[in-house]
């Protein structure tokens, strides 16, 4: 019989996401501040087009389902240079000028595929450093929720009706739209190019009884369309 892990890995992680945000996003202040007017000149693309994402993700890392850690494509396009306001502070500007983002992943061992949308907080340092919080949403194609059978009346099973829940290898999410968290610290190699690492997380952050939630890590590379089609 299946039995979920005692680790919960999405609680953690979701409870963790505002603590990481504010950590990467928001740490070395005075180095952005000193760094803002040169970086003002480093994006010279269409900020209107956006940057391409391709990345290669372990799935579901760290738990032992049948499809877990296996390599899942990630596709993402996010307009890192749009801005709609500046301001003196660095910290500022990049907490009110966040961008748009939309991408997916797909499985290669048929296990869950997502789509997902959300905003970003891009900040950069001139050292060509680049860290990215995301939050958003994210659809899935993966089980929300366990399927029960009736036991036999010689066998008392835990829930109503004399049921118990049939056993599956795979996450159990409790939704097919769950919240979505993800960080890319990634350095920038030219004006156009990037690579970086990745980590995201999907969760219902304990909104449903099941609440498996899925983990991604992998590396990414970036091109900026709107540079190379300015």
């Amino acid at each position: 019989m299946f039995v979920r892990p005692s680790l919960r890995l999405d609680n953690v992680l979701s409870s963790t996401a505002g603590l990481s945000l504010v950590l990467a996003l928001f740490c070395c202040p005075a180095l952005a501040e000193e760094t803002q007017d040169s970086q003002a000149s480093d994006r010279l693309g269409n900020p209107y087009i956006p940057e391409l994402k391709i990345g290669f993700l372990l799935h579901d890392v760290g738990r032992s389902f049948e499809d877990s850690n296996t390599l899942s494509i990630n596709l993402e396009l996010i307009w890192s240079d749009l801005e709609y306001w500046s301001f003196d502070s660095k910290f500022v500007e990049v907490l009110l000028n966040p961008v748009p983002m939309i991408g997916g992943t797909i499985n290669t061992a048929g296990g869950v595929n997502t789509l997902y949308a959300g905003i970003a907080w891009p900040w950069e340092y001139d050292i060509g450093i680049v860290v990215t919080n995301s939050f958003g949403v994210s659809l899935n194609d993966g089980r929300a929720e366990r399927d029960t059978f009736a036991c036999p009346p010689t066998v008392q099973c835990p829930l109503s009706g004399n049921r118990d829940y049939v056993p599956v290898d795979e996450p159990v999410l409790g939704s097919n739209v769950l919240f979505r968290y993800g960080l890319d610290i990634g350095y920038q190699i030219d004006e156009t190019h990037t690579i970086s690492a990745y980590f995201s997380h999907i969760s219902n952050a304990g909104l449903a009884e099941e609440n498996n939630g899925i983990n991604f890590v992998g590396i990414r590379y970036g091109v900026d369309l709107g540079y190379l089609f300015n």
